[in-house]
């Protein structure tokens, strides 16, 4: 944000930018959009409408605070799974993987996938010296931002009411209402951490291409049965050397990560649906009720019931 030279990647206000995530292109950089700097702006935002999110499994060096408006489904972001759903607002470090799935077959297909996405530049806010006392509490938010920050409450709302106001303005006014924005999730001192603190991922091209296809596999297969050597066929490993490279890449294993994903749809199920549990259990993908109470009490500290009670829908 606000750089004296604003490089080539720096993005347009307006409508969503044609990237394509995880590209074949060998350079890594070439992983995220290549399109003019933002007009008469030091920042970018812009819309995503479409019938899902197709951006894959990515990574850029600008921050993100992204703002979802309609669709539900599944949040990845470095080693964290959770769900979505409209009004989800969630702030990124440069160069965290993140990657928003809807792709759930129990979702509706008339279901649009729309959001306003802000990609901006830290090392202004870093760089700055003149301003380093009016800044800080903003430096301070981007540096927990590097786990990825969720937002939920009065910080949410407040951000659903400032986004869309940045593509109506520019100039100053834009300016003066994207710090004023920054500085009320500062302030708020909210944004719960979503990545692990030890979480380092690898960024190179074949690693963010695996990332991908797993995901795309896991989330087509993960009510049904997930197969694990066929899992390690598409990505091109042996069964054990996936599991050691998804180990190594976000820090738990396979299992663990299915597991993550076959709740957060329960969890959603729980809360968007009437089906007794035990039915919702074995659309997810557990094999046996026992299982499903376990992982599921593990998980979110609370028994399926307790946990539908609490976020039933008026």
């Amino acid at each position: 944000m606000m750089q004296k030279n604003p490089p080539k990647n720096s993005g347009r206000r307006g409508t969503q930018p044609p990237r394509e995530a995880c590209s074949s292109t060998p350079s890594a950089t070439a992983r995220f959009e290549d399109v003019q700097p933002a007009l008469n702006s030091s920042f970018s935002v812009f819309t995503y409408d479409r019938p899902g999110f197709e951006r894959g499994w990515h990574y850029h060096p600008e921050a993100e605070l992204t703002l979802i408006l309609e669709s539900s489904g599944h949040r990845f972001v470095g080693d964290h799974v959770g769900n979505f759903e409209p009004g989800d607002l969630v702030l990124l470090g440069p160069n965290l993987p993140h990657f928003w799935s809807n792709e759930s077959p129990s979702l509706s297909q008339e279901t649009r996938a729309r959001s306003i996405y802000v990609h901006f530049h830290t090392t202004w806010f870093e760089e700055t010296t003149e301003l380093q006392y009016e800044l800080q509490e903003i430096r301070r938010l981007l540096a927990r931002a590097s786990r990825g920050l969720h937002f939920t409450g009065p910080e949410s709302q407040f951000a659903a009411r400032s986004i869309p106001r940045l593509l109506e303005l520019s100039g100053l006014r834009r300016l003066t209402r994207w710090l004023e924005l920054l500085q009320e999730l500062a302030e708020s001192g909210g944004g719960e951490p979503l990545s692990s603190a030890g979480f380092a991922p690898v960024l190179d091209d074949i690693t963010c291409d695996r990332m991908h296809r797993i995901h795309q596999y896991i989330y087509h297969h993960f009510q049904s049965g997930i197969a694990h050597q066929e899992l390690a066929r598409i990505v091109g490993l042996s069964p054990a050397a996936l599991s050691k490279f998804f180990r190594r890449t976000t820090g738990r294993t396979l299992t663990e990560f299915i597991n993550e994903v076959r709740v957060g749809e329960a969890a959603r199920q729980l809360i968007d649906s009437t089906e007794n549990i035990s039915a919702i259990a074995y659309a997810a993908g557990f094999d046996s009720l026992a299982h499903f109470n376990s992982t599921f009490r593990r998980l979110k500290q609370v028994n399926p019931s307790r946990f539908r009670e609490l976020h039933r829908k008026p």
